[in-house]
């Protein structure tokens, strides 16, 4: 039973919030979902369902040309794309560029950005120990705090920053900072939404998948994080979770030994368990386009004690059954696909003999390959792609 104490701060805040015109329930948290515009790819996997499949974008089918670069001098680790600027993220940098066609960045920000999230008030940088957010059309910093883990994964909502480290989800406000609520998980952890604006959790342990909602009005008087609804533990696995427009989600596991294979699950939106693929060891983030998901393996080799991932292989699965469709493999080292247009493209990261490909998401056909020396982040915006790289670079290929 709360206390008088807690009884009198409900009252006077939710009084002042009246009077306010805000919100009238202390503390209360309800979904806040930012939709990409046209045009735009503002979260990891473009949008809070984590599809990596942009439904207006026509990148090229043919062989394409560079039209804008911008050096950066550092690996360029993650890309955004908002409705007036692209954001580059590396270990040590901010960077931003106006989307006019200009040369030079309109911004840098010292920040470690290799997760980036960009909402309509705040661009949600994390990494090693730290995550802040700063203004998107000056860069200043807003806010900042020290994690005691590495930032795994961000979310850009309306007006909250989701913030997944390596034992927990914290809910920031986008434009102040000010902690909303933290949810304890197990290791890496992702956030996603589907439709209802329902909030789902993986995280690399026995229990991988937690849906969560907003409390009722009666258990969100004193208490503002959401309350678990289901746990699904037939999956395994820290990719961010992808979600279908019924509801229903896959989620795979991004590392397990090269002796046994990583499973892609396919949840209903009740989190009972639909179908089981296991395509390969050592897998990357899905894309899903609503027929399809498309994901990367990696096997990992040896020489002279140094680690290596080759034979990397992109197995496309049918979302009903997951049979595999096609595979396509490289010597290379693949990172998370994306598709838009009936094409998935699909890049060597972190190498620089990483090549970007295109492939025909129905057939498997390659349509034609790029050397990008090592394209470790890659977006679909209106007719081009927007490719991060190993070595300093951001390109924009038409």
């Amino acid at each position: 039973m709360p206390s008088r104490r807690d009884a009198l701060k409900a009252l006077a805040l939710g009084s002042a919030g009246v009077l306010a015109g805000g919100a009238a329930r202390y503390g209360a948290w309800s979904p806040d979902v930012h939709q990409p515009a046209d045009g735009t790819w503002p979260q990891p996997r473009y949008g809070p369902r984590n599809t990596a499949h942009s439904p207006d974008a026509s990148p090229p089918t043919d062989t394409p040309e560079v039209v804008a670069r911008h050096e950066v001098g550092d690996a360029v680790e993650s890309v955004r794309v908002g409705a007036e600027r692209t954001y580059a993220g590396t270990e040590h940098a901010v960077w931003a560029f106006d989307r006019d066609g200009e040369r030079g960045s309109a911004w840098s920000q010292s920040a470690d950005a290799r997760q980036l999230a960009v909402g309509p008030d705040a661009v949600i940088a994390g990494g090693r120990g730290q995550v802040a957010g700063l203004a998107p059309d000056s860069g200043e910093v807003l806010w900042q705090h020290d994690t005691e883990t590495y930032v795994r994964s961000v979310l850009a909502g309306e007006r909250t920053a989701y913030v997944g480290g390596y034992d927990e989800l914290a809910a920031f406000d986008a434009t102040t900072g000010r902690r909303r609520w933290r949810l304890s998980t197990k290791r890496d952890t992702r956030p996603g939404f589907d439709g209802d604006g329902r909030l789902l959790v993986t995280g690399d342990g026995a229990d991988a998948v937690h849906a969560y909602e907003a409390r009722s009005d009666a258990e969100g008087v004193l208490a503002n994080a959401p309350t678990r609804t289901w746990t699904a533990t037939e999956a395994s696995g820290a990719t961010y979770p992808v979600v279908s427009e019924n509801g229903g989600l896959f989620v795979g596991k991004l590392g397990c030994p090269d002796t046994y294979p990583c499973g892609v699950v396919a949840l209903r939106g009740d989190g009972t368990a639909d179908w089981t693929a296991e395509p390969g060891p050592n897998l990357q983030h899905p894309a899903f386009d609503g027929e399809r998901v498309y994901v990367a393996s990696a096997r990992f080799g040896d020489e002279d004690g140094v680690s290596y991932r080759h034979d990397a292989t992109l197995h496309a699965l049918d979302a009903e059954t997951g049979d595999e469709l096609w595979a396509f493999q490289r010597g290379e080292r693949f990172a998370s696909p994306i598709v838009a247009d009936g094409t998935v493209y699909v890049a060597g990261e972190g190498s620089p003999n990483g090549n970007l490909h295109a492939l025909d998401a129905e057939t498997g056909d390659r349509l034609w390959t790029h050397d990008a020396n090592g394209a470790n982040a890659v977006v679909a915006v209106e007719d081009a792609l927007v490719v991060g790289t190993a070595d300093g670079r951001v390109l924009e290929l038409r």
